[in-house]
């Protein structure tokens, strides 16, 4: 895929300077937009998740900043990795461009599955706690409900939360 090619238009900085993201892009090198980062890469907090379309991409991103503010982190102290496809790359961007990472969390189906290496369901995923090497550092891996699902299923905010509350206390 190429940048012509991409749902979001020809400029992926340009589309996120519209939503409100003031951290530069981070692209896996020889793919770009396949993969891609924001936010501060050696932070100890980084989010994994599938990139959306249009505008409900627009409105996860936005809750999903609100989330990390809710937690007490902001861009400059956490991670946001986007992904187009599960691919190895998403392996390789946490190796090689966030490799001090302590927490991961995996928001939604696609991101927990290929973040824990499992075909297990979202709802199995969230209740394990595991370890997995990326880069030069152990991460304990968590999973919740990606944000665009929260913005269709307000049920699910009451558990998300709760998710986000064991990383908040794994953190600290």
């Amino acid at each position: 895929m190429n940048r012509n090619d991409a749902p979001w238009g020809r400029d992926l900085q340009e589309y996120l300077d519209l939503l409100g993201f003031d951290a530069p892009i981070i692209e896996q090198q020889g793919s770009p937009l396949a993969v891609w980062g924001q936010g501060n890469p050696h932070a100890e907090l980084v989010f994994v998740l599938e990139a959306l379309e249009g505008i409900e991409q627009e409105q996860a991103a936005h809750l999903l900043l609100k989330m990390i503010q809710a937690m007490g982190y902001s861009l400059e102290s956490a991670y946001i990795l986007y992904f187009a496809a599960s691919t190895e790359e998403v392996f390789q961007h946490l190796k090689t461009q966030v490799p001090n990472s302590k927490v991961i969390v995996a928001l939604g189906d696609q991101a927990a599955c290929l973040v824990f290496g499992s075909n297990e369901t979202l709802s199995e995923l969230r209740s394990k706690k595991l370890n997995r090497s990326f880069g030069r550092t152990e991460a304990a891996l968590f999973a919740t409900h990606h944000p665009g699902e929260l913005l269709t299923r307000a049920e699910q905010k009451k558990e998300a939360w709760e998710d986000l509350k064991a990383v908040i206390a794994h953190l600290s």
